[in-house]
């Protein structure tokens, strides 16, 4: 039941700061040599997300072919 309760206070947790970040959305420059890029601060965070996703993802799968295939 305390299990139940956490998960509830995490879900609850992230939907508050979704809500608030639709609400004060905020601006990212970032500049490097002659590239400048300006995006929101939800779609930096959706991009570094993806980033850290696929690069788990990757790890995983080399970790599962390295444990699997015979060499």
């Amino acid at each position: 039941m305390i299990k139940l309760g956490l998960w509830f206070i995490g879900i609850l947790a992230v939907a508050a700061g979704s809500a608030w970040l639709a609400d004060h959305p905020g601006s990212v420059t970032i500049s490097f040599q002659t590239f400048e890029i300006d995006t929101s601060f939800a779609a930096l965070i959706l991009g570094v997300s993806a980033v850290a996703f696929i690069t788990a993802a990757t790890v995983w799968f080399i970790g599962w072919l390295r444990r699997d295939m015979p060499i």
